[in-house]
């Protein structure tokens, strides 16, 4: 008994080497055996269930070092929930142009400029009236041709010129130049088209602007870019079907150098540029609520005599040969393309419309 008391007692002195043995014989052989009974009774490793408390054994290996991601450059399309909507910005437009008072003062306007052609120099000054809502004309008086004039009464759009007989637009190019002819078309611009959106920022130049979206009912989406810090009117782009073999290409019209006229503010130099070829639309004078007679935006005589043989054709059925001429007076001089392009059959063809606008009102 003594001996066992002295054998349990310096165990932790190391005293009895021969059990010391024996235990750790038997403590190396116990878990071994344990461990190949228990691999045999265990179910396969996919089908034992992890137990969430049990903290996986720290690895020896090293992780694989992961690249940092590069920063994403901010994008020139903004979050449409920190734009402002395209309606905002058409009220800012107009309050810094002279505000919605101001704006609906006015009955009409008279415009005197001149077209410059800056490739080969040649120029023509126009005079163009407007009126509410729609009603419009525009005479043109080139250097070296025949006076040439458009217009619309408020229903009719029509091209005339004095070596060609009179074209009436319709559809997609009609209809786009009566948007553009709405009278103090800022106050209504989400009422004009089907669908305005704001869908980014862009730089104009060096002007950073919003881009305003214009979809219309009929034709192809416009675009308008409005200075962020000024939030005038900075460009317009729109496509434009040039004939066969070009189909539809970009006009930009860049609007600068405003300038006030009874309250109203609005550009003094229009730069289209299409196709490479630039024209500069210089606005010399601008009078509003002048005195016009009633009739002053009736048809010419010769529209109104081909909008009743058009409409005579029309009732009678279809016929072989076009009652608008093949090829209708442009209102601006042709570009180096246009004038690439091989005449149209007028008996077999009807010919593309042709380009609305000469000094393109913003």
């Amino acid at each position: 008994m003594n001996k066992m008391s002295k054998c349990s007692n310096s165990r932790r002195e190391s005293a009895c080497p021969g059990a010391r043995v024996i235990l750790a014989v038997l403590l190396a052989w116990l878990p071994a055996a344990g461990c190949e009974k228990k691999a045999a009774n265990t179910p396969p490793p996919q089908a034992t269930k992890a137990n969430p408390e049990t903290k996986p054994a720290p690895t020896t290996v090293p992780p694989v070092p992961q690249p940092e991601k590069a920063a994403k450059p901010p994008s020139r399309v903004a979050d449409t929930e920190i734009l402002p909507s395209a309606q905002q910005v058409f009220d800012r437009h107009i309050e810094v142009t002279g505000g919605r008072d101001a704006y609906e003062k006015l009955r009409n306007v008279e415009v005197q400029g001149t077209i410059t052609v800056t490739r080969s120099g040649q120029a023509m000054d126009f005079t163009e009236y407007r009126a509410a809502p729609n009603k419009h004309l525009q005479i043109m008086e080139p250097e070296d041709r025949g006076v040439r004039s458009r217009g619309c009464d408020g229903e009719t759009v029509w091209l005339l010129s004095e070596d060609k007989d009179p074209f009436i637009l319709e559809g997609a190019a009609k209809a786009a130049l009566m948007r553009q002819e709405t009278f103090n078309s800022s106050l209504y611009m989400a009422g004009l088209y089907e669908f305005v959106e704001t869908v980014g920022i862009e730089e104009v130049g060096e002007i950073e602007c919003y881009h305003v979206r214009l979809t219309p009912p009929q034709g192809l989406t416009e675009s308008n870019f409005y200075s962020i810090d000024s939030g005038l009117l900075v460009m317009r782009r729109v496509l434009v079907r040039v004939g066969a073999s070009y189909g539809d290409v970009p006009r930009d019209l860049a609007l600068g150098e405003y300038q006030e006229t009874d309250g109203i503010r609005s550009p003094r130099n229009l730069r289209k540029t299409q196709m490479g070829q630039e024209i500069i639309v210089t606005i010399d004078s601008i009078e509003y609520n002048v005195d016009l007679a009633d009739d002053f935006f009736d048809l010419p005589s010769e529209v109104q005599a081909a909008l009743e043989e058009a409409n005579a054709a029309s009732s009678e059925g279809p016929t072989t040969q076009p009652v608008t001429p093949a090829k209708a007076p442009s209102a601006e001089p042709p570009s180096a393309a246009q004038e690439k392009e091989s005449p149209v059959n007028s008996a077999t063809q009807k010919p593309d419309p042709p380009s609305p606008d000469a000094a393109e009102q913003p």
